[in-house]
């Protein structure tokens, strides 16, 4: 019984801790970037979880394309890139924040 809980509360931190990754870059996106509400969006249970961007055609783009259209869509929002490293290091920056404050 006690592998159950540790196996259960693994997974359960494990999602956690994803999910203060996503919110970093969801963070970023929303406040320093100004990408408004609708056009920005957390999918922590599609594989891999990430953070997706909507498109000129209101389609929603995921970061691992291999087309570049997250790219592209992102420099909609952030024409000149000036906080394209901060949007790309806010889900380390958010979770390192928060896991050393428990710690």
């Amino acid at each position: 019984m006690d592998i159950l809980f540790w196996l259960l509360g693994g997974y359960i931190l494990l999602l956690i801790h994803i999910w203060f990754h996503e919110l970093g870059h969801y963070t970023v996106g929303r406040f320093l970037v100004r990408i408004s509400k609708e056009n920005i969006q957390i999918r922590l249970f599609q594989y891999p979880p990430h953070v997706a961007l909507r498109d000129q055609d209101k389609n929603w783009i995921k970061p691992n394309d291999e087309e570049g259209y997250f790219v592209r869509t992102y420099l909609t929002y952030d024409p000149d890139s000036k906080r394209s490293f901060l949007f790309v290091m806010g889900g380390f920056i958010l979770q390192s924040f928060i896991f050393l404050c428990i710690a």
